[in-house]
């Protein structure tokens, strides 16, 4: 008996299914069979239309089986069909016998049977809704030519629409985010109709980005997007309608951000003028009043900044900050002169950096005490391919008009060209001012009349009564002026005219006022502008410089082997000789030799300056630096 409940439970839930000889014993296939023929009928059944779908008892039927087994008793059946009444009947199934069903389901409306790409579309008929598109095309239904393009994946399940009586109907098929369609369907009697695979087109706008350097990246607020090429240094971006915070990074030219807005089939077209990047990563350090305060002054002056593009990453940056390397401790400790490795490992910093966040320089604020803070220290960190070595500042916290200041320097330029005077200048006790020693064959001093053992008593008026009083007053000339000096020559005052020359400059190696990380991005940007006319030389040895602020020697001896400097008198290749050897010595005892080879090309150039050509000779600190390595030192 316990067997035989088993299988009439087998039989309720399908009434199909069958014992496998295989596995089953004699005595229990015969047992089934019985009461199968004891408890189960079948259902002859054939429906026109044929796709109609039937139901028995509220389950559907196999669509291709019209030999149903049935469990024996009175049986509920319906029929429905887009275009037809729906018909539902009751017969009764005896068991071990086949009933026959003929359902012939009467036509009643037209019926329109569509595709939509992508599914998931809203269809509306005379403005009333009809459905909606959803799963897959199946394989073996026909797609027009018009959709082989596509791949039938992208193609919903046949939706149909019945209901529609003779004449003009509306058919319309919407999907937020693509363009509706539309269209009127002739319905002239009753029968099925078929709208075909509906190709919903994207709502989108078009972005012409003109002066795009190649490869650069483009976000749409916060997300990466690729722009088509048109030509050499333009992109196209296809958007869907909206407001779009627009940002292209260059890891040489800089950031541009705009925003733009933008309608359906709306073009825009947009000047990228990219700026180096300030990104301000947050501010560390537990007094959160301190904090709140200097994150505004940070980004008031930030927003201010002309030649930089700021980029507040404060809100977004928690896990970068949450690393123990720059961890308030870490960096404070950083701040202190160290007896040991450096805390931080700035390095790994600037690719985690490069990885994450878009810019130039990194500017991350590290509050001295997580209570009360009494001063900030300012860290900028430039990008790579700048030296892993960032500047600091250090500023009071009840003073923001300095913190503001700091950040207004990013906009100071970058001069890479002074005055010229042309002239070795001594300071003698036995005069009363600056004494010509020496003067540049065909230099402006020269040529303006100047002469060995005048002595420059005034400029512009102002007593000059030492080398670096004149030599400050002739930097803050414009190159190309005119300058009036007074000498004394063999006794006698004489006015002169002195017509300035242009000289090339490079950065001093190591200023307190300057901020390395803004010279370093400045310099990556103006190497990559092809339509800038700075002497790729100049550029190469203004970045060794900056290198070797930064005690990246390796990085400096890369950059100045590829240097072709002019050689001869003034700044130059003199220079380049000069620092190479700084630093292969500084990289060790390995680099000796091509040290020293560097220090006597250097030597061997009379007229070389270091900074610009009024610079220090460099003769003879070459000269000098051999002797102490001869002597051992």
């Amino acid at each position: 008996e316990g067997a035989d409940v088993e299988l009439q439970h087998l039989l309720a839930i399908d009434p199909g299914f069958q014992l496998p000889e295989s596995v089953a014993p004699p005595e229990l296939g015969q047992r089934f069979s019985s009461l199968r023929r004891a408890t189960v009928g079948r259902l002859a059944l054939t429906v026109e239309p044929a796709d109609a779908v039937v139901r028995i008892d509220g389950r559907p039927t196999d669509g291709a089986a019209r030999e149903i087994p049935l469990l024996a008793g009175t049986r509920t059946v319906t029929a429905r069909r887009p275009g037809y009444a729906d018909v539902e009947l009751q017969l009764e199934i005896r068991p071990g016998r086949s009933t026959p069903l003929d359902l012939r389901m009467e036509r009643d409306s037209a019926m329109l049977r569509l595709v939509s790409r992508p599914a998931g579309a809203r269809v509306l008929i005379d403005g009333q809704p009809a459905g909606e598109t959803a799963g897959q095309a199946p394989e073996g239904y026909p797609l027009p030519a018009s959709a082989a393009r596509y791949p039938r994946a992208e193609f919903s399940a046949p939706l149909r629409v019945g209901g529609l009586v003779p004449g003009s109907h509306r058919l319309e098929v919407e999907l937020e985010g693509f363009r509706p369609y539309r269209a009127v369907v002739e319905v002239p009697e009753l029968r099925d109709y078929d709208a075909g695979a509906i190709v919903l087109d994207r709502e989108e706008g078009t972005v012409v980005l003109r002066h795009l350097p190649r490869g650069a990246m483009i976000t749409a607020n916060g997300k990466e997007v690729r722009a088509t090429p048109l030509g050499a240094d333009a992109g196209r971006l296809r958007l869907p309608p909206g407001v779009f915070h627009l940002m292209v990074t260059d890891p040489a030219a800089g950031v541009f951000e705009t925003r733009v807005s933008l309608a359906d089939r709306q073009e825009t077209e947009i000047q990228v003028a990219l700026r180096p990047g300030l990104t301000l990563l947050g501010v560390v350090g537990g007094d959160r009043v301190a904090a709140g305060q200097l994150r505004t002054a940070l980004i008031e002056a930030g927003e201010g900044l002309e030649h930089w593009a700021f980029i507040d990453r404060s809100e977004r940056s928690e896990d970068l900050l949450a690393r123990p390397e720059v961890s308030a401790q870490a960096l404070r400790a950083a701040a202190e002169p160290a007896g040991g490795p450096p805390p931080v490992n700035w390095s790994g910093v600037q690719q985690l950096l490069g990885r994450n966040a878009p810019g130039s320089v990194y500017l991350l604020a590290v509050l001295s005490d997580d209570l009360l803070a009494s001063y900030v220290d300012l860290w900028f960190l430039p990008a790579a391919p700048g030296p892993a070595q960032p500047d600091r500042r250090r500023l009071p916290t009840h003073k923001p008009d300095l913190v503001k200041q700091a950040i207004a320097d990013f906009d100071r330029p970058l001069e890479l060209q002074r005055p010229w005077l042309g002239a070795l200048l001594v300071d003698s006790p036995a005069a009363q001012g600056p004494v010509v020693a020496a003067l540049v064959p065909r230099g402006p001093a020269a040529t303006s009349g100047l002469q060995p053992a005048d002595e420059v008593v005034s400029a512009l008026g102002q007593a000059t009564k030492t080398t670096a009083e004149l030599e400050t007053l002739i930097a803050a000339q414009t190159p190309g002026s005119s300058l009036s000096v007074t000498v004394r020559r063999q006794g006698a005052l004489k006015t002169l005219d002195l017509e300035l020359g242009t000289s090339p400059q490079v950065v001093p190696l190591d200023s307190p006022d300057l901020i390395y990380a803004a010279i370093s991005a400045y310099l990556t940007a103006l190497a990559a502008d092809p339509f800038d006319g700075t002497p790729p030389w100049l550029i190469g040895l203004n970045q060794a410089a900056v290198y070797l602020h930064g005690r990246a020697f390796d990085e400096a001896v890369r950059v100045l082997r590829g240097i072709e400097a002019p050689p001869g008198d003034g700044l130059g290749q003199g220079a380049v000789d000069y620092w190479l050897a700084l630093a292969l010595r500084a990289l060790g005892p390995d680099y000796a030799d091509q040290a020293r080879q560097a220090l006597e090309r250097a030597a061997a150039q009379p007229g070389a300056r270091l900074f610009h050509n009024d610079g220090p000779l460099v003769a003879p600190r070459a000269r000098g630096r051999l002797a102490a390595q001869t002597s051992g030192g």
